[in-house]
């Protein structure tokens, strides 16, 4: 029962944290363009975000080897909670006498941020029974989703209605409940799992990165989402907003419509996943194979539709092969790494995401300006279906864990 709670506590915490995310990066984008009326320096901010978060999921072992992972969450919220109220202190002020400071401030909270989902992800291995893992990563990223979807849409909404400055205010009181919420967590194993700290820093940061490459399974999937994530940028705005003028001929309406259908797909996928977790948990890496295949086909063939609806269906499609490859993959990690590892293991597989994820909206951007826009889709699909063609020699794998390889 006390793990139940925890559990609770934890994605309670966790879900109003990444609701704030959303709201207070639309609020600055927000006043930030209003203020400077800059498109450029508006633009800023997710690039700075996703910088000095990378930069921390490299750091982050540092962190993980000193503090307990509920310590962690709970230092990362508190300290983020106190620089948003920086922020929204210097918000009161013009904004091009304190745009420096506004700088730092963001990327102190990203840096921040980058610590919670290798903590997180960490964490629910242990306040849940290991039969109910597949279950509670769907149930995790279902909910993620669906607080992404809100947090655009109902925050745009709110900004337009309310004002930026006001929905900074909001957020702050969000991140307050967040870190109370953390504070009662209960991990049954944290004096178990806890490491002296390590003097040697380098060891210490290359230990997630040695496990992975030593590992049959792991290396294989590091390699593989890497080269998937490389295609990422096609679903992310300019290019995907390219492909609706161009290849569908429509206006910026259907890019809206393609987005919510996609987030919309992804909630699908959760709760489809959510649903089969009995039969995933025992074939996960033929899920991520099938996921990734599946995915691919989907992306391939929405390459080359002209029919808005059905560019509508397909994104919507691939939705369920995403979720069951994402939630499969999280249950490999946490079942094929001992619980003192998997921090480290988990801080450098979202390095990867975050590096990936930004390669891609530059690599796919270049290629759009040079290429077809049908084309650049058709290269994101093959990027798509290296997951499955790494991970098919190791299918023997299947069913064993960290302590069985």
């Amino acid at each position: 029962m006390r793990k139940k709670h925890s559990f609770s506590y934890l994605w309670t915490g966790q879900s109003l944290a990444n609701l704030g995310d959303a709201f207070y990066t639309l609020a600055l984008v927000t006043i930030i363009y209003q203020s400077t009326h800059s498109t450029f320096l508006a633009a800023l901010l997710p690039i700075i975000r996703t910088v000095f978060t990378s930069i921390s999921g490299l750091l982050a072992p540092l962190i993980l080897d000193r503090f307990s992972l509920k310590h962690i969450l709970i230092i990362s919220q508190f300290g983020q909670t106190i620089f948003l109220l920086g922020l929204v202190w210097l918000s009161t002020y013009p904004v091009t006498l304190f745009l420096t400071w506004i700088w730092f401030f963001i990327a102190i909270l990203a840096f921040l941020d980058g610590w919670t989902k290798p903590a997180r992800n960490s964490l629910i291995p242990r306040l849940v029974e290991k039969t109910k893992l597949v279950k509670a990563n769907s149930f995790i990223s279902t909910t993620d989703n669906i607080l992404l979807l809100a947090g655009w849409s109902l925050g745009g909404m709110a900004v337009a209605a309310f004002g930026a400055r006001q929905i900074l205010w909001g957020t702050l009181s969000l991140f307050v409940i967040s870190t109370l919420s953390l504070l009662f967590i209960m991990d049954p194993e944290e004096k178990e799992h806890m490491q002296k700290e390590n003097n040697n820093h380098l060891a210490t940061l290359k230990e997630g990165w040695s496990i992975i490459l030593s590992h049959p399974v792991l290396s294989r999937m590091a390699i593989g989402y890497t080269i998937m994530g490389l295609s990422f940028g096609v679903w992310s705005g300019a290019i995907l907003l390219t492909f609706v003028n161009k290849a569908l001929h429509q206006n910026e309406a259907w890019w809206g419509f393609i987005n919510s259908s996609y987030f919309a797909g992804t909630i699908m996928g959760g709760i489809v996943t959510y649903a089969l977790s009995k039969w995933i948990e025992k074939h996960l890496v033929s899920t991520i194979i099938a996921g990734s295949i599946v995915f691919s086909v989907f992306t391939f063939v929405f390459a080359g539709i002209s029919v808005p609806i059905l560019s509508l269906i397909l994104v919507f499609l691939t939705g369920p092969p995403f979720e069951a490859l994402l939630n499969a993959s999280r249950t490999i990690i946490q079942t094929s790494t001992s619980p003192a590892q998997l921090p480290k293991v988990n801080a450098a597989y979202f390095t990867l995401d975050y590096v990936s994820f930004g390669l891609s909206t530059l690599l796919m951007g270049t290629l759009a300006d040079l290429m077809e826009i049908r084309m650049v889709y058709v290269i994101a699909a093959l990027l798509s279906a290296m997951p499955a063609l790494l991970l098919i020699p190791v299918r023997k794998y299947e069913y064993k864990t960290f302590d069985q390889i």
